[in-house]
């Protein structure tokens, strides 16, 4: 697939809009709305139009296929969109509203990524039964009858389920989703049209944004709302002849929070999970999402290029310098772009920015003294708070925020 399109058109590239459908390229757009989504099922998109062509006379007694065939836009169209340039999503028309009168005829496109065919299905496999299968098997079978791909960044825990099964009609993403929470991975979704199997990752810095200079607007919370003390796990696993009794029937662990008083969170796991291990990767994995919900900033620039050449990406990581924000080189992750375009703002990009370990970069721990290399230690086979240092050092990822 081509991430990449050859413009004809004597307008600014840059800002130029092309939706491509059955092989034809269209870019006369009244209002252009597409967002990426990293860390959901899949991205979206909204376009305006006025219709050229006059309205068709629709006659009762005629063949309604024929009319139909002379529209332009159908919805089921599959589609790829590109802005600036550079492809920016590989999707579907779903829907197609007209509105006319005496003097008007617009056409309003709305879309989604190919990734919502699948992720709005159920589990369709012969047994429903996963066992003994990593989260990439597991993910690539239950996509498998509806050919969606699935991608892994970087790399993620290949530990197998012992016992794992789907209910009858569950959704696809619902079941990947709970369980990617006990291998420490999120889920996603790409312009690409491909599912991702997100792990712990640590993305280089792509571009800065800064206050006064190329930040139009900014919107920033940082809150405490979210955070706890201590993060409780408990489970109760299945018996079999090698695990058994209070070993299965008991299985807790706890991970550290850095709330300032006590508060506790217990979370009951969705899934058995089979010994100590399992128990405390998912405890570690609540407590580093909660604790990654502090920074949330919405930062809008203009164009659709971060640097004119390429097109701003869910996924990449950001440096913002904002005084007014408390943000002081923070080092933030992209969970949206939103692009858009229209006669009175011009062409504009919003970026949803969340703390990196949100979904699984590099956590940083604002307005706080916990280390991310506790997180790690979990991870490696601790059990419980006392089993790690209680006052770890500084992280060098912690942020200066003043």
């Amino acid at each position: 697939m081509s991430t990449a399109y050859d413009f004809t058109s004597a307008r600014e590239w840059s800002e130029l809009a092309v939706l491509k459908v059955r092989g034809q390229a269209f870019e006369d757009w009244e209002t252009v709305f597409v967002q990426q989504r990293w860390g959901e099922s899949y991205p979206i998109f909204r376009f305006t139009c006025a219709e050229r062509d006059p309205v068709p006379n629709i006659d009762p007694g005629k063949d309604v296929t024929t009319i139909w065939d002379k529209v332009q836009f159908r919805p089921g169209d599959s589609c790829t969109i590109f802005l600036g340039g550079e492809l920016a999503l590989t999707g579907f028309i779903e829907t197609r509203q007209v509105a006319y009168d005496a003097d008007n005829h617009g056409v309003m496109l709305i879309g989604k990524g190919k990734q919502a065919w699948s992720n709005k299905s159920t589990v369709f496999h012969e047994t429903n039964n996963f066992d003994g299968k990593n989260l990439v098997q597991v993910a690539e079978e239950i996509y498998k009858p509806y050919n969606q791909p699935v991608k892994v960044i970087p790399t993620i825990d290949m530990s197998p389920f012992k016992r794992l099964q789907a209910e009858q009609g569950e959704i696809t993403w619902d079941f990947i989703e709970k369980c990617a929470r006990h291998r420490g991975a999120c889920l996603g979704t790409d312009e690409l049209g491909n599912i991702l199997l997100i792990g712990d990752h640590n993305f280089p810095i792509v571009q800065q944004l800064v206050e006064g200079e190329n930040i139009l607007k900014m919107n920033c919370t940082i809150t405490e709302q979210y955070k706890y003390e201590i993060y409780d796990v408990k489970n109760q696993g299945a018996a079999d002849s090698e695990d058994n009794g209070a070993k299965q029937a008991n299985q807790k662990a706890t991970a550290p929070g850095t709330a300032s008083v006590t508060s506790r969170l217990l979370t009951v796991c969705e899934l058995p999970v089979w010994g100590q291990p399992e128990c405390v990767m998912r405890a570690a994995h609540e407590a580093k999402w909660h604790e990654s919900t502090f920074i949330e900033a919405t930062v809008t620039v203009q164009g659709w290029l971060r640097d004119g050449k390429k097109l701003w990406r869910a996924g990449d990581e950001v440096l913002v310098t904002s005084p007014m924000a408390l943000l002081n080189n923070q080092q933030l992750k992209i969970a949206q772009a939103t692009f858009t375009q229209d006669s009175n703002s011009g062409t504009l990009t919003t970026l949803e920015l969340v703390n990196p370990g949100r979904l699984n970069g590099k956590p940083i721990f604002a307005l706080t003294d916990v280390s991310a290399a506790v997180y790690g230690t979990f991870k490696g086979g601790a059990k419980n708070v006392s089993d790690v240092n209680p006052n770890p050092p500084p992280s060098p990822a912690t942020p200066d925020i003043k």
